[in-house]
């Protein structure tokens, strides 16, 4: 973020800049380039003033006994911290000195905000990774309020792999500052699309209470009640004085004491009355000495009569997974292309029809629906970036997937089915069981115009084509290159420009039919890739 930028995206903002006629637009931007210019010089003579002068009059420590000399007219008027901490008499002197001690703050991390509170300009982009990251505590502690939401709104943007890959530190600190909410709600986003391996991490076990408080929060966890109860179990038991889980049998009632004392605040948050009688019995009962003496009634009341609990209110049941997470497409989407995926559906090899439902005994239910496979996200291209690398990335070695391809400006969506899977093959890969496919929905008024039976229209919703490789074509039924998108055939579904991975085309050549009513060039606005895994434990 630098004064010259700001200063642009400020002005060309504004609604008065609209108004200039084009010849004042000219003297506009000239006036946008001197005052540029003016900030720059101001902004490198300022640092000179940090670096050069010799009228200092604190003495800042920080770090391992690091220091810095700054000027504390500059600082009180740049930060309010330093406002109110400047004024006070208790500081420590040494003639006409001022000492200031800031030992939590490290010395690259203050090194860069004392530069930005002089001259107003930072430069993410040349630091690394943890650094931005330490600007967030050290940044909302000083109470640089700009540079805090700078901060916050780069590391969202830019680095969305770093904030992945780091999330038990980086929501430590989120739920730490209440001004955190951006980052936060990322947080929170990035768990909630990966609650499992979240909750089973070992990390989880170092995270302090405050997080595990607000995690319990919430009714979108994602997984079930009885999972969440053994997860604060397992933190509880790490975190207190008593021996391992796998030694319950010899647990003392100090043992059981000290858990209690570690649980107390979060014992209530867990809703006991949503988990089943069975994983009561075997995996909460056996630690009945830790429930208030009030729940352990209600619940046996509950469990063993059925009775209403008398002391402690029922909470509403959390949601529970879902087996499709997506932008692009809904549950009755996935069910037509399992069915094809599955074989059930006899339709011809390449046909167009409306979405129909089907129906088959050992389907599993999401949402009111049945889905015959589980539809893992694994690329999402707003999430992950948009680049062929990232694709790659992202899909590669996950075995059979599917990948949705919403077409900006229509309600058109494509896609196609990779039984093999994605590897960075660097050349065709044969398959008779890929095939791809366009979906558009259709609104109530194109679907009266279509001649079905009233038992027929109730559902119908989706026009669905789909187009098998042709056999003869087998061999060439999948490109994977590390330079290309997903794509299918010799062109049939096509991605194949690194520097616009957005755009690709469809032009009919090894599958039996093209997907699309024309073969111009479309923008992707979003791309999601599933990996599809067999529900064979039903």
């Amino acid at each position: 973020m630098s004064h010259r930028l700001l200063l642009f995206n400020v002005l060309i903002s504004n609604s008065i800049y609209t108004s200039f006629s084009l010849h004042n637009r000219y003297f506009f931007f000239l006036i946008i380039i001197i005052m540029s210019q003016y900030l720059s010089t101001l902004s490198f003579d300022l640092i000179n003033l940090l670096e050069k002068a010799d009228d200092h009059n604190v003495l800042i420590e920080v770090g391992q006994e690091k220091t810095f000399r700054a000027h504390s007219s500059i600082l009180r008027a740049r930060s309010e911290y330093f406002h109110t901490a400047l004024s006070n008499d208790w500081l420590r002197k040494e003639g006409d000195m001022i000492i200031f001690k800031k030992p939590n703050i490290s010395y690259n991390a203050f090194n860069i905000i004392l530069r930005y509170i002089y001259s107003g300009t930072i430069y993410l982009e040349q630091l690394e990774d943890l650094e931005i990251f330490k600007l967030i505590e050290a940044s909302d502690e000083l109470c640089l309020f700009e540079l805090f939401n700078h901060v916050q709104d780069y590391l969202i943007t830019y680095k969305v792999t770093w904030l992945q890959q780091n999330i038990f530190s980086v929501i430590q600190v989120a739920f730490d500052h209440e001004s955190c909410e951006k980052l936060r709600k990322f947080c929170l986003n990035i768990i909630n699309e990966n609650a499992w391996n979240f909750f089973k991490s070992e990390e989880l076990l170092h995270i302090s209470e405050t997080v595990i408080s607000r995690l319990l929060k919430k009714d979108d966890l994602g997984i079930e009640e009885i999972d969440i109860w053994g997860f604060l179990i397992k933190w509880g038991i790490e975190n207190s004085d008593v021996p391992a889980e796998s030694d319950l049998e010899n647990f003392s009632s100090q043992d059981f004491s000290n858990l209690e004392k570690t649980l107390h605040n979060l014992l209530p948050l867990i809703r006991f009355f949503n988990i089943s009688s069975k994983d009561f019995y075997h995996k909460v009962w056996p630690f009945e000495l830790i429930l208030p003496k009030k729940l352990r009634q209600d619940l046996l009341s509950y469990y063993l009569t059925g009775e209403e609990p008398k002391y402690t209110e029922i909470q509403v049941a959390r949601i529970t997974p879902k087996n499709l997470d997506s932008e692009i497409i809904s549950s009755k989407h996935a069910i037509l292309i399992s069915s094809y995926i599955e074989g059930k559906n006899n339709n011809s090899t390449s046909s167009s029809l409306p979405l129909t439902i089907p129906h088959s005994s050992h389907l599993i239910k999401d949402d009111g629906v049945n889905i015959p496979y589980r539809f893992k996200l694994i690329y999402r291209g707003s999430r992950d970036g948009f680049s062929f690398e990232s694709f790659h990335k992202n899909v590669d070695n996950h075995g059979p997937t599917a990948v949705f391809i919403k077409i900006a400006d229509s309600y058109e969506i494509i896609g196609g089915y990779n039984p093999i899977g994605w590897y960075s093959y660097g050349n065709y890969i044969a398959t008779g069981d890929s095939f791809i496919f366009s979906m558009t929905d259709l609104d109530d008024e194109d679907i009266s115009l279509l001649q079905f039976d009233s038992e027929q229209q109730q559902s119908f919703g989706t026009m669905l084509k789909i187009s098998k490789v042709r056999p003869y074509f087998i061999d060439g039924a999948i490109f994977d290159t590390q330079f290309h998108g997903p794509c299918f055939g010799y062109g049939d579904i096509w991605f194949g420009h690194k520097s616009r991975p957005r755009y690709g085309s469809c032009t009919k050549v090894y599958y039996e039919q093209n997907i699309r009513d024309n073969e111009e060039e479309f923008y992707v606005e979003e791309i999601e890739v599933f990996q599809i895994i067999e529900n064979n434990f039903l």
